[in-house]
């Protein structure tokens, strides 16, 4: 993705310490044989670039991480609606 031509936005920074830049784009994503499109934010914040954002995602999955596990994990389970 170019990170210059998304649907721009800025969000608080780290800390609410700033504003950031971030680039907006519909994504096709793929989980458990089902597509789903979502919004999904980009920054390009130095030295932590990430992905942002959680919109369009939790609310039709349920996610457990297990970091206790070896290696780490986690389990998703669609939310019936």
């Amino acid at each position: 993705l170019d990170l210059k031509e998304g649907a721009r936005d800025v969000v608080r920074g780290l800390a609410d310490e700033a504003w950031i830049d971030v680039r907006f784009f519909e994504v096709t994503l793929i989980v458990a044989a089902e597509a789903i499109v979502i919004p999904v934010g980009f920054c390009d914040l130095d030295p932590w670039p990430g992905l942002l954002g959680r919109a369009g995602f939790f609310e039709k999955f349920r996610v457990a991480f297990d970091h206790a596990a070896d290696p780490p994990g986690m389990d998703i389970a669609r939310i019936p609606r």
